[in-house]
Order: structure tokens, then C-alpha cells, then sequence
């Protein structure tokens, strides 16, 4: 399948809702991240039917890596985050 190419204007939008969505996003945890500022992740596929949200994170409590919830934890990751 084809896939269609957006214009400009039509992809500035699609990113400017897109950021905020992650503004948003990282607004959950605001002022509890310690040292660290609070972050929303969003993973975005665009497999030709149009841009999806595939993934979210954020920064949790406490300042640790917003890992997005459905990415697989890779092998060489530590079972739990190092102590502070």
C-alpha cells in the first residue's frame, strides 16, 4: 500500500497536536520528578491508514526514565531502576 504524503501545513499540524499531546502528557507527574523535569513520551506509526498513537510515557515519581508502557524492557535493562 501507497503511502500518502502529507502537505506541509497538514504535518506542522499533525506534530503541533501531536507535542501537545506529550505537553499533556507529562503534566501528570509535574513538581513530583524530583531533580529531573517530567516528560511525556508519545510513539506515533503511520502505516499508510493515517498516524496512530502506538505508545505513551512519562516520567514517573521520583525522576526515572519515561520508558513508554508497551515497549518491550530490553535484555540488558536492570529488573528495577538503581537505587538513589
Amino acid at each position: 500500500m501507497a503511502k500518502a504524503q502529507l502537505g506541509g501545513a497538514e504535518q506542522a499540524a499533525l506534530d503541533r497536536r501531536f507535542m501537545a499531546a506529550a505537553i499533556r502528557l507529562s503534566r501528570r507527574n509535574a513538581g513530583r520528578t524530583a531533580t529531573n523535569p517530567s516528560v511525556g513520551t508519545i510513539i506515533v506509526r503511520d502505516d499508510g491508514a493515517g498516524p496512530m498513537i502506538v505508545g505513551t510515557g512519562v516520567t514517573a515519581v521520583g525522576g526515572r526514565t519515561p520508558r513508554p508502557r508497551r515497549w518491550p524492557r530490553p535484555a540488558n535493562w536492570p529488573a528495577a531502576p538503581p537505587p538513589m
